[in-house]
Parts: structure tokens; C-alpha cells; sequence
């Protein structure tokens, strides 16, 4: 669960991970505090037509890993929000701003690996809301919150396009750095985030 899983109108609460459960005590202050209208939550069915109408964009393909399914229709869009609440190995988020979803972000583990030690964090934003640093929040308040409710996660790390100077800039700033060339792809970098020490 999420800060936003929970019913915004309750006050902030912080997850315990001793108790696997959300606490009434004050949040964790180094969790950043989130850009007012910016929550994360799971998708739903009835995000299907904006689901498509963010996704359905070359433009927004052009730096991700993945190959864009041209075109991305509503049958295979109504799937991969099935997949994305369904799946053990990952946790997905729709980016919601102002009542309206405006990206996701996802973390991920390798299928079987059960120690769950090292993740990699993805992003996309619709293109209509680029340019105005929601990435930025929507990227760092979630990699805080993996990391607050994954106890034994060391590492996110992240695969970034040669190309994409902002993307990069986004995650930099949000305390990665860089780990070195991609084995699997040669056109991306990988960007690491290591757990911090506790003081």
C-alpha cells in the first residue's frame, strides 16, 4: 500500500514496515512531501480512454525500453491495466493530478527473485503535462516510498535512453547516478539509487 491507496481525506499517516500497515504517526520527514493534486494509485477500469489517449503516442515510446504496440487500442490497453494490478513481481501506480491520471510509475523485480534486494523504477509521462516537472515528483515520492515499504530493497535502479537528457536530469536529481551502459541495451544507461543509510 501507498500513501495514495489510502483515502485522501484521512490524515497523513506513515507506513510501519515492523507491522506491514499504515501508523496515525507524523510521516516519515524524509519522504518528500508531494506537489498538491499529485497522488499515486493503482489504475482502474474506468481510466481505460484516458489510458489510451496518454499512451497511444509515438512521442511518448520514443525512450522506452519497450517497442510501442502501434497502434496501442482499448482491448490491449484494458489488459495491460489488468496486468499492472494483477502481477506479484511489480507495483504500478497511475500518476493522478488533480483527479486526473497524467502518467505511471512502476517498480519491478526480476520474475523468481525472491530476496527482492535490487528493482528497476520506470516512468512515463502523457505529453501534454511534459515540461512542467511533475516527473520530478512523481518519480522521487515514489522511489522514497519503495524503499519505506520494501524493507530489503537496496537498490533501484533505472534504464535511461543515451538520448533523453531530461529523463536523466529527473533522476539525478532524485539522488541517482550513473552506473554505467546497459549490457541489454546499447542505446540506454543505467542510473542507480542506493538505499540510505540510516543515521
Amino acid at each position: 500500500m501507498f500513501d495514495s491507496d489510502i483515502d485522501p481525506a484521512r490524515a497523513p499517516e506513515a507506513w510501519d514496515p515492523a507491522e506491514l500497515r499504515w501508523s496515525d504517526d507524523d510521516c516519515d520527514p524524509a519522504l518528500p512531501e508531494p506537489r498538491r493534486g499529485l497522488i499515486l494509485r493503482p489504475w482502474r477500469a474506468q481510466d481505460l480512454d484516458r489510458f489510451v489517449a496518454l499512451l497511444d503516442d509515438p512521442e511518448v515510446w520514443k525512450y522506452l525500453p519497450e517497442n510501442y504496440p502501434d497502434p496501442l487500442d482499448k482491448p490491449m490497453a484494458a489488459e495491460l491495466i489488468a496486468l499492472s494490478n494483477a502481477a506479484g513481481h511489480h507495483v504500478v501506480r497511475a500518476v493522478v493530478l488533480d483527479g486526473l491520471p497524467v502518467g505511471q510509475v512502476r517498480l519491478s523485480f526480476r520474475p523468481g527473485d525472491n530476496q527482492r534486494r535490487r528493482a528497476e523504477i520506470g516512468y512515463w509521462l502523457g505529453r501534454p503535462h511534459w515540461g512542467q516537472r511533475l516527473a520530478g515528483d512523481m518519480v522521487t515520492r515514489f522511489s522514497a516510498q519503495c524503499f519505506a515499504m520494501i524493507p530489503g530493497l537496496e537498490q533501484q535502479f533505472a534504464r535511461i535512453h543515451k538520448a533523453n537528457t531530461p529523463s536523466r536530469r529527473v533522476l539525478e536529481r532524485g539522488g541517482f547516478r550513473f552506473e554505467g551502459p546497459c549490457a541489454d541495451h546499447e542505446q540506454f544507461d543505467i542510473l542507480v539509487r542506493d538505499r540510505s543509510p540510516v543515521s
